[in-house]
Parts: structure tokens; sequence; C-alpha cells
């Protein structure tokens, strides 16, 4: 993978960079990523911050993790990095009426934070959820709903952008990959991963014709942060490689050194199953950034890594 270097003089020409939603998955890849951009100046530039007071751990590094409730304002923001939003695995146990509440409340608290600390670049990770199209055809209730609250914070996003004129970047993730992902067991890649280390095989529940597109969380950041540096106003689909359940299940035994081959499971694939990116204009702009992103192969590779460490 090549490194540009223009992400990481332009981080390092930043006054101060506040992380919301530091501790989550997507969180410790951003920390992963600007911890290499700045090294010994990271924490004189950087303020993390989550739901509570914590130290987490990111590539051998221990790094404070600040409350949001013990999180004040702060002059010469440069850049919000803004991951924060209750996942909507919680919907279930909260509630709707709750889950949405919530999240509007804490919403609100990193718009205030924007409105105080007026920075410069906000990047804020949506959701393929929020897609109009995707959410006409899902069937996942708790999906629509989250959907729906990150399209909301979209629009809000961009009146606060037109109204205090920094650059947005907003990025519509599907599905990613990478080092820090967390409770991997969740997530598709992760499970045929476990699966076929314990099993030496991987059962799919759903049509294994369903469609995902998987790109590695660092390099995903790395050309949005060059995006967004360059442009006042984008939204990006997450992009990647696109493959079937079955191609991807079939390729995690070809990486382990398998040679048992992937069964076909014949179930019928329904409409709103697919979660893929609309587009894939992020490819084109890491290959313009001089990026090349890390292959399906390598995002297993890393993930392996991760379930074996």
């Amino acid at each position: 993978m090549n490194k540009d270097n223009s992400c990481t003089s332009k981080i390092n020409s930043l006054n101060k960079i506040v992380v919301f939603g530091a501790s989550g998955w997507l969180g410790r890849e951003c920390i992963s990523l600007l911890s290499r951009s700045l090294q010994k100046n990271f924490s004189s530039k950087v303020i993390l911050v989550g739901s509570t007071n914590k130290s987490i751990k990111v590539n051998q590094q221990n790094y404070d993790v600040t409350s949001i409730d013990d999180s004040g304002y702060q002059t010469n923001v440069d850049l919000v990095i803004d991951l924060a939003f209750i996942t909507q695995e919680k919907l279930e146990q909260l509630g709707e009426t709750q889950y949405i509440h919530l999240n509007q409340e804490l919403r609100k608290r990193i718009y205030d934070f924007i409105y105080e600390s007026k920075p410069k670049y906000v990047y804020f990770a949506s959701s393929g959820a929020a897609d109009i199209d995707f959410m006409r055809v899902t069937k996942s209730y708790s999906k629509r709903v989250y959907g729906e609250l990150k399209l909301a914070s979209e629009a809000e996003l961009k009146n606060i952008s037109q109204d205090l004129e920094f650059n947005l970047l907003i990025n519509r993730i599907w599905s990613v990959t990478g080092l820090q992902i967390q409770d991997y067991i969740k997530y598709a890649i992760g499970n045929f991963i476990s699966q076929a280390l314990s099993k030496n095989e991987i059962k799919i529940n759903s049509s294994d014709q369903v469609l995902r597109s998987y790109i590695d969380a660092e390099d995903l950041l790395q050309v949005c942060f060059n995006e967004l540096f360059l442009n006042k106003s984008s939204l990006l689909n997450s992009g990647g490689f696109q493959t079937t359940l079955f191609d991807l299940a079939s390729l995690v035994l070809k990486v382990l050194g398998s040679s048992t081959a992937q069964i076909p499971n014949l179930i019928g694939k329904e409409l709103g199953d697919d979660y893929v990116s609309k587009d894939f204009k992020l490819n084109d702009l890491a290959l313009q950034q001089g990026l090349e992103l890390q292959s399906l192969e390598d995002q297993i590779r890393n993930i392996l890594r991760t379930v074996n460490s």
C-alpha cells in the first residue's frame, strides 16, 4: 500500500483535531492513521472523545479517551472527525423511542461543539443505510431507523457547514475491514474467518449470492481526508471491492490455505439483501491520489492477524 504524503503533511499542519467516537472500531482506525502521520505530535494535537473516560490500546500504544460529558469548548479546532453514533444493535434493547432520543441528544452535543469551535474541516461517518434506495427495499427495521437518523444528521451538518463555511465530507460507509476490527464475529468477513479456522468450512445462513463491497478502513479514511482538505462539500460512498458472500467465503478458504471447496447453498436472494456501494468514485480518487487500495485478499489477511493476536 502506497502512502500519500499530502495527507500526512496536511494533518501535521493542523492545530487541533477532535475525534468523536474515538473508542469504536472506526475511531481506532482513525487513531492508527493519525498517530502514524503525527507521531510524537499526536498527544498535543489530538483530543479523543468517547462515551466515557477510558484508556484504550491501539497498535500496542495506550491512548486516553475523554468522556463527551467532560469535553468542553475548544478553540483553534481545525478538524472534527465525527464518528459518534449509537449503533443499530442497541435499538432492540433500548426500544425505538429511547434509541432515537439518545442519538438525537448525542448529535445535538456534537453540533453545539461544532458551532462553538468553528472548525475548518468536518468529516462525518454516515452509513450506506442512509441511501434512499436502500431504505426503500431493506427488510431490516433497525437498519431503516438507523439510516433515517444518519440521513437527518447529514442534512443538519450540511446546514451547519453553510452557516460556518467549513469543508464537509459525508462518507456513506457500507462494509469496511481493518486491523482494529472489534467483535469480528458479528461481521460476515470475520465470521467466515472464524468458521474456517475452527471447522475448515464456512456455512452462510443467507443467500450466498448477496453482494457486499469491502474497503480497508485506513485506506478509506486517507482518501476521504485528502478529498475533505481539497473540496468544500463532498458525499462519498465507501467503494472498495465488490463480492458475493459465496466468493468471499471461497477467498477466505483460499487465503487460509484450506483444501476445502465452498459449497453453494442455493438459498434465493431477496430484494434488499444486497448491501453495496452505489458507486466506486472513491476508488478513482485513490488512484488520483497515488494510493493503492488493499486487495480483498490483503484485507482478509489483516483480519486474520487480528483474530490470531
